[in-house]
Formats: structure tokens, C-alpha cells, sequence
């Protein structure tokens, strides 16, 4: 009997419950997962990790030295171009300087050529005589001070037309008879200075003009630069009023003058304010200066030429006005009270 129930419960092997089966299943799928997880959280990746941040940080490190290298780049390429454009402006700069180096070379080229002309036409026109005098008026002396006088009267010697051409245009002015006759005086006497002597020539009206930053004599035999001053005071038409006192006394710088030649066509119409004569003031206030007032204003020379040049000879060439009788007769006076010469030209002087 207990044969018979061994023979009844012996195992069948197709006769696993499906509960077996689903144990094996998750039995294995347990295994696995302590396989993977071993796997994820092994040494190994942690190695990996650590040697993949400090390259993700060299990275980063190089793309901001990458950006920094291109906003260099960025302004060394605005500095270029910055370059590029100042070289570009000096280049029109410096074409431009060398222009107008160029065109002062031609000018100063033109003007020596011209002056060489000018020079050569005066060698011929006013040929030095061999004793510099004429008339008993000698040029003399070892410095030597030429007065030209440059003031409207000196436009003509009738007053009328000395009105009319005070109007008129300087290409005019220059050209009117008795300045150029002036103007030929003062180079005929330029020509005929003593070889050895220093010159100083100067022009006035209501001020002294003189050659710009002439401190000093120049030599006679200095033809050039001579006839260089007196084309620079000839530039201007003959204008304004004439104050011979001021004029003397702005040349008390060369008060040390052996000779001083004046050429002018009358009395002074002005003079300095006086604080004690009240005579003379009003003169000075009046719109048309009378024959009074100009020999008031010829007094005022007197006194300041006496204290400045005590020494010095006064030569006068007077072109006379036509009723300004006075004028040769203070002048010759005190050309000879000063051991210098007075004379009045001819028509023809100094051709």
C-alpha cells in the first residue's frame, strides 16, 4: 500500500506550478540588476568622471582665451585701419605742405629775379656820381637816416587834386606824379650813400614805418637788402595825415645819426597833445589845420628833434604845395641852424 502512494507521488517534471516558473523569472531579474549597478557605481566611472571635468574646465579656459585673442584681434584691426586713415590724412597733408613749399619757392625765385631787374634798371637810372652831391647837398656821413614822408599831401602839390585823388584807388595813388618823384628822390639818395656807411630808411605819416624787426644799420654797399626796405615801404599809396614830431621820436633808438635827409612837401598837420598849451590843443581839435596851426605843429619838431638828435645834421629836399610859402622858409632855417642842406627839386630831378 505505502508502494502504491510512493508510485502515485513520484515528481513529474512537466509539473511545475506557474508561481515556480515567475520565481525563477524575478529570481534573475534581481541578479541583473545587482549586475548593472555594480556596473553604473564601479571605480572605474568614477576615474572617468574626474578626468573628464578638469578637460570640460581647460576647455572652457581656452574657448575665453579664444574670445579674448578675438576682441584683440577686433581692435588691433580698428587701430590699423585707424593708422591707415591718419597716414592717408598726412600724406594729403604733407602733399599739400609740400604745394605750398613749392609755390614760395617759384615766388621767392620770381621775386629775387625781379629784384635783381629792379637793381639793375636803378644801377643805370641813378648812376652814383663820384662826390654824392648835387646842388652843394652832400650825402654825408657814417649813419645815415632817410625820411620819406608819406601822407596824402604828397598825392600831388595842389590841395584840390590832393582831395580828389584821397578818393581814388591805390593802383592810382602810386602812380600819380609826385610820388613817384618822391620815391625816385629816396632811391637816388639810396644810390649815392657813402660806401662805407650804415643806413637806416624809414617813411611816416601819422606813424614811423620801418623794415619789420630792423634793429640795427644796414650797409650801404648792401644793394639787396636796401632796395629790399624800399620796395616794402613804397608797397603802400601815400595816406593820412603827416606827424613829423612823432616820427622823430620814435626814432630816438637811433638817436646816435650823423645825418638825417627828410623828403616831404610842407609843414606837419599834426602834432602831440600838449597838457599846457591849450592853443595847440585846440588846433589839434579843429577838422581843417590852418597855416597858424602848422607852424605850431612844426614848433613841437623843433623841440623834439633838439632833444633827441643835438647833434645831428637836418637835411631837407622839400617838393613844394602850391600855397604853402612857409614850408621853404622854416625848413631852409633849420636845415642850416642843423649844418645840413635844403634844397627844392626841379621837375627833372632826379632823371
Amino acid at each position: 500500500m505505502l508502494v502504491d502512494i510512493l508510485r502515485r507521488k513520484q515528481l513529474n517534471p512537466f509539473s511545475l506550478s506557474f508561481i515556480d516558473i515567475m520565481a525563477c523569472g524575478l529570481g534573475a531579474v534581481a541578479l541583473m540588476f545587482v549586475f548593472v549597478k555594480e556596473a553604473t557605481f564601479s571605480p572605474l566611472n568614477e576615474s572617468f568622471e574626474n578626468e573628464i571635468i578638469p578637460i570640460e574646465v581647460e576647455i572652457e579656459s581656452i574657448n575665453e582665451d579664444i574670445n579674448f585673442k578675438e576682441k584683440e584681434i577686433l581692435n588691433i584691426n580698428n587701430e590699423i585701419q585707424k593708422t591707415e586713415r591718419s597716414a592717408k590724412n598726412s600724406k594729403q597733408k604733407i602733399k599739400v605742405a609740400n604745394n605750398v613749399i613749392e609755390n614760395l619757392i617759384n615766388q621767392n625765385n620770381e621775386l629775387s629775379a625781379s629784384l635783381k631787374n629792379i637793381n639793375k634798371k636803378s644801377e643805370t637810372k641813378y648812376k652814383p656820381v663820384k662826390k654824392s652831391y648835387i646842388s652843394g647837398c652832400n650825402v654825408t656821413g657814417n649813419k645815415i637816416i632817410l625820411l620819406l614822408d608819406s601822407s596824402k599831401s604828397m598825392l600831388h602839390k595842389d590841395l584840390v587834386e590832393i582831395i580828389r585823388l584821397s578818393v581814388e584807388e591805390d593802383s592810382i595813388k602810386k602812380n600819380t606824379e609826385k610820388w613817384k618823384k618822391a620815391k625816385d628822390i629816396l632811391r637816388w639818395l639810396s644810390f649815392n650813400l657813402p660806401s662805407d656807411a650804415k643806413v637806416l630808411i624809414a617813411k611816416f605819416n601819422t606813424e614811423l614805418t620801418i623794415y619789420p624787426d630792423t634793429k640795427d644799420w644796414t650797409d650801404a654797399n648792401n644793394t639787396l637788402e636796401i632796395e629790399k626796405q624800399i620796395l616794402f615801404l613804397l608797397n603802400e599809396a601815400p595816406n593820412k595825415g603827416t606827424n613829423l614830431q612823432k616820427s622823430i621820436e620814435q626814432l630816438k633808438n637811433w638817436n646816435d645819426a650823423d645825418s638825417i635827409y627828410l623828403i616831404t612837401d610842407g609843414l606837419p598837420t599834426l602834432a602831440k597833445k600838449s597838457n599846457s598849451q591849450s592853443r595847440l590843443n585846440r588846433c589839434l581839435e579843429k577838422d581843417t589845420v590852418s597855416s597858424e596851426c602848422r607852424q605850431l605843429f612844426f614848433d613841437k619838431f623843433v623841440e623834439s628833434y633838439s632833444d633827441i638828435f643835438p647833434k645831428t645834421k637836418f637835411n631837407t629836399i622839400l617838393l613844394p604845395m602850391i600855397g604853402d610859402p612857409i614850408a621853404t622858409f622854416k625848413y631852409s632855417v633849420f636845415s642850416k641852424e642843423n649844418d645840413g642842406c635844403f634844397l627844392t627839386s626841379s621837375d627833372d630831378w632826379p632823371l
